[in-house]
C-alpha cells in the first residue's frame, strides 16, 4: 500500500514537472525572439515585427526599399493555448487573425503580456517596452 502511494505521488510530481516544462519552452523561445527583435531594431535601425497567431510567432524585418523579410519563427505545441493582452486592455485574447507586435527602429515596442495555458495551468509574461525583456512573470501549475 505504501509503495502504491509513493508511486502515485511520483507520477503526479512528474506530470507537474512535464507541464511546467511544456509551458516554459514557448515562453523562453518568445523571450529570445523579443530580445533579438528589440536589439536588432535598435542596432540596425530597421523596424521589426513579431506577427502573432494562435500556433506561432514569426519575426519580420523591414529591410532596404521597404522589403519585408522573414527572420525566424517559433511554433507552439497544439496542447498549449497562446493568448495575448495588448497594452490598455484587460482581457486575454487569442490572436486569431494575427496581431503585429512592432519594434520600432529605436528598439522600443508596445507593452505586451502573453499567456500560455494547458488545462488549468498557465504561464504569464509581461514584456518591458524599453528592452523587449521580461518585466514580470507568473506561473501556476495545476492538474
Amino acid at each position: 500500500m505504501l509503495l502504491m502511494i509513493v508511486f502515485t505521488l511520483a507520477a503526479v510530481s512528474l506530470k507537474g514537472v512535464n507541464r511546467e516544462r511544456e509551458l516554459a519552452e514557448p515562453v523562453l523561445e518568445l523571450q529570445k525572439l523579443a530580445k533579438k527583435a528589440s536589439r536588432s531594431a535598435a542596432t540596425q535601425r530597421n523596424r521589426f515585427v513579431l506577427r502573432m497567431l494562435p500556433r506561432n510567432v514569426t519575426a519580420y524585418q523591414t529591410g532596404a526599399k521597404g522589403k519585408v523579410v522573414e527572420i525566424s519563427k517559433v511554433r507552439f505545441s497544439p496542447e498549449v493555448r497562446f493568448l495575448i493582452r495588448p497594452w490598455g486592455t484587460k482581457k486575454w485574447i487569442e490572436p486569431e487573425k494575427s496581431y503585429d507586435w512592432v519594434f520600432d527602429s529605436s528598439g522600443l515596442c508596445e507593452p505586451l503580456s502573453v499567456r500560455f495555458e494547458m488545462g488549468r495551468s498557465f504561464y504569464n509574461v509581461e514584456f518591458d517596452p524599453l528592452t523587449g525583456g521580461v518585466a514580470d512573470e507568473e506561473m501556476m501549475v495545476l492538474d
